[in-house]
């Protein structure tokens, strides 16, 4: 595996022309320390990249950055799904940077390689002529690098793909959390009972993405620059919104943030499927209602976590500037796990657009509303209010 990846990055080397970057290799060196020497050296020089690129180059190129991601990484077999996150997020600074945008993924949806592989292209080459397909590329890309699929991600694939579309895209950065409180949702394949869901809730992404605004907002200071800062979310990563935000009022109370995002939201995961599991439970009880004789039968509607207003849960707190939502309620899919409902999102109390979409949707309207025109739309606008797009 090893010289294959060796290969392919000399393979990418001499795919393009980099006059500055004085690469070379001893053939004597061990291959073991092949790692810590690609860390060091730079894969490629983004100005010299001949332009314009073609849509295969442009896959070319982010099928090297996957590789050079994963050599960075290392052995990531006794890394657990946070640690990994933190050794791609980028929490430090840039001189011109811009703007700054922390991601809390939906349930089952955190994908750190991918999310991390589209910033890296973008930073280097815009959109690379890739454009909406992006995202789908990208994880194609980690697909093959690590030979196993990584979770398709609502927010890579919807406002991220239309950061790097559109931005001036070198001088943003983002970061991306998990939002589920416990570790048996991180796959919700593998959901099977609540017992086990219940033990060991602690929001490790909000922990996690507080001590990265404080180091961004350390290096910022340092270097004299004050970048937009955005949160977004989706699903239970609007909740996770919510609480970042909360503890970022106690821990720099005079901090205001430009927007918050946030896509479909619902409650934590846990008390989400909490929800769903007592109307299983409810709707057995109905079908024996139902089998008496002579008695007239019950509705029996299919379980869904439900629309509704949740002012103490999902509400725009006081230190966010503005804040945009959009929502839905007709997703039959939810988490297309062995547990089948509907997953229906919720407005944000006192958010200054919140947009209900219900037209042009299927039965994976919670992941697809992401993509909906109406959403990118609002997107767009509420970028281009903050001037992160043109």
């Amino acid at each position: 595996m090893k010289k294959l990846l060796y290969l392919t990055l000399l393979l990418g080397f001499n795919t393009y022309s980099f006059e500055s970057c004085e690469i070379s290799f001893n053939h004597d060196q061990s291959l073991d320390n092949l790692q810590n020497f690609i860390a060091s050296t730079p894969l490629m020089n983004c100005g010299q990249i001949p332009r314009p690129l073609t849509k295969q180059a442009a896959k070319d190129i982010l099928k090297t950055l996957a590789t050079q991601q994963k050599l960075r990484l290392g052995d990531t077999s006794q890394m657990n799904r946070h640690e990994i996150g933190n050794k791609l997020n980028h929490c430090q600074a840039k001189p011109n940077q811009k703007a700054f945008v922390i991601n809390f993924e939906g349930t089952g949806s955190f994908s750190p390689k991918t999310t991390d592989l589209m910033k890296t292209f973008m930073g280097c080459v815009g959109d690379g002529d890739l454009g909406k397909n992006l995202h789908y590329h990208a994880i194609q890309a980690v697909k093959e690098t690590y030979h196993q699929n990584e979770n398709w991600s609502a927010l890579s694939a919807g406002p991220l793909n239309q950061i790097a579309m559109s931005a001036d895209s070198n001088n943003i950065g983002w970061t991306t959390f998990a939002s589920e409180e416990t570790e048996v949702l991180a796959d919700p394949q593998d959901l099977r009972n609540y017992s086990s869901i219940q033990s060991q809730i602690f929001p490790r992404g909000v922990y996690l993405a507080l001590m990265c605004y404080r180091e961004f907002r350390q290096s910022s200071k340092d270097l004299g620059i004050s970048p937009k800062i955005i949160v977004q979310g989706h699903s239970s990563g609007a909740r996770s919104s919510v609480k970042f935000l909360e503890g970022l009022k106690s821990l720099f109370p005079e901090d205001k943030i430009d927007l918050m995002l946030t896509i479909d939201p619902v409650k934590e995961a846990h008390l989400a499927v909490g929800e769903v599991l007592s109307q299983i439970a409810g709707n057995t009880n109905r079908h024996i209602y139902n089998s008496i004789p002579f008695v007239d039968d019950v509705e029996i509607k299919p379980p869904n976590v439900w629309t509704r207003k949740q002012p103490k849960t999902l509400y725009k707190p006081d230190n966010v500037l503005r804040s945009a939502n959009v929502y839905q309620n007709v997703d039959t899919d939810g988490l297309k796990g062995p547990i089948k409902f509907g997953i229906h999102g919720s407005p944000i109390q006192g958010a200054d657009i919140n947009q209900f979409i219900s037209k042009d949707l299927g039965s994976d309207a919670h992941g697809e509303i992401t993509r909906h025109e109406k959403t990118k739309s609002i997107i767009a606008s509420e970028y281009k209010k903050i001037g992160l797009i043109p």
